[in-house]
């Protein structure tokens, strides 16, 4: 039966209303509700969650352990979050103006190291410059292709590398450079803070890696 105009504009309230208010609801059980309210990327308790989609962050919080060394293109409130996680992050910022907050939202953090460099040569191969191997490296800053190729050579033999937003175009050849070094990958999607559509982020991974796939 064909529903009338009023009917479905209020079907529409109707539903609005349950994923805004309601507590039981997913916008509000992930976080996604508080996010809009802090203007931040936090959980629903309010705890700093990477800007990732929520399907991702839950595998996360279930395969993160705290033997892990972690390098990160890209730093913010995932940065507070790998933190509580894992053993030690690196993470490398080329956003200069952003330097300042970063260290007053990190202060407390005494297993995380910040590094500020300009997006260019040093920047990508970050991650294989530093003094050992990493468990798992979360690309997500500038140039992430070529990021993604550098850090490949920086990961420990348990290693996993991750590409946030992989479903983007200019993001593509990105697979086949991990397939041809021997990596799988496993694709998450979903909404993640101050998102309205569909995001990605793609686990490259080889057997016996760190994250047991």
């Amino acid at each position: 039966m064909k529903k009338s105009g009023f009917y479905l504009g209020l079907r529409r309230w109707w539903v609005a209303y349950k994923l805004i208010f309601k507590g039981y609801s997913y916008l509000n059980k992930t976080g996604f509700i508080k996010s809009h309210q802090y203007i931040e990327p936090v959980d629903a308790k309010g705890n700093p969650i990477p800007w990732m989609n929520y399907a991702f962050v839950e595998f996360l919080d279930e395969r993160l352990s705290k033997d892990l060394k972690m390098f990160e293109y890209g730093a913010g409130y995932s940065s507070l979050y790998f933190a509580e996680r894992v053993a030690e992050v690196v993470s490398i910022e080329y956003d200069k103006a952003w330097e300042a907050k970063l260290r007053e939202l990190l202060k407390d953090c005494s297993n995380h190291q910040l590094i500020v460099c300009p997006v260019g040569e040093e920047y990508i191969k970050a991650a294989q410059d530093q003094s050992r191997a990493f468990d798992f490296i979360l690309v997500d800053g500038r140039e992430r292709v070529a990021c993604l190729e550098a850090g490949i050579e920086a990961l420990s033999e348990r290693g996993v590398i991750v590409l946030d937003d992989s479903d983007r175009e200019e993001y593509q050849a990105a697979f086949k450079i991990a397939a041809d070094r021997g990596f799988k990958h496993l694709r998450f999607s979903g909404l993640k803070p101050f998102s309205f559509v569909r995001e990605e982020s793609t686990v490259f991974y080889r057997d016996a890696n760190c994250l047991g796939l």
